[in-house]
């Protein structure tokens, strides 16, 4: 019988656990990207009501901060439809939805008040936006009035002039569909 030689026998052995834990990484890493990227293509537009309904009325004494910090009164953002959505860096579908809410945005010009909230640190906001090349009016509040109550993120709401939430969502959405647009045109009126 040969030598048994330690050396060449640990080395194999952890070369080939290495490239098993290599493949299975790959494996999980093409899965979840492929997975993502289905998210993607399949994300639709919201149900938007065809009548404009009144769902609750919000409470504008609510303050959250802005990205340099400075508190903000959310009565600030009254007089124009509010855009509210709820998220965070580390939610997929926060992240799929966030392109078509700066469509949306973009499409608008100014008549509408996007408000993005977060409670996660500000740093990971910033590194986020500064890798995705993002900019979008993000604000940070560790909690949220009660008629803003949610379950999960994202979820979005659709405020009138006046204040009251006329449409709730829960989950991603193609936000820069036309329909969309549509029902914000028609509150901006």
């Amino acid at each position: 019988m040969k030598n048994f030689d330690k050396k060449s026998f640990f080395i194999g052995f952890f070369s080939g656990i290495g490239a098993t834990l290599l493949g299975l990484f790959l494996l999980v890493y093409i899965l979840t990207v492929k997975a993502y990227k289905e998210l993607e293509k399949n994300l639709k537009p919201p149900a938007l009501p065809e009548k404009i309904p009144s769902l609750d009325k919000i409470n504008f004494e609510w303050k959250i901060r802005n990205i340099n910090g400075e508190e903000i009164k959310f009565e600030k953002f009254k007089g124009k439809p509010i855009f509210l959505n709820f998220w965070a860096t580390w939610c997929r579908p926060c992240l799929i939805e966030l392109p078509t809410i700066k469509n949306l945005m973009d499409s608008l010009h100014n008549n509408v008040n996007f408000v993005l909230v977060t409670n996660e640190d500000k740093k990971y906001v910033e590194i986020l936006f500064k890798r995705k090349g993002y900019s979008l009016p993000v604000y940070f509040a560790k909690e949220e009035p009660q008629c803003f109550s949610h379950s999960a993120i994202p979820s979005t709401f659709i405020i009138d002039k006046s204040g009251n939430i006329v449409f709730k969502h829960t989950g991603a959405a193609r936000w820069d569909d036309i329909t969309v647009i549509r029902f914000l045109r028609k509150l901006s009126e």
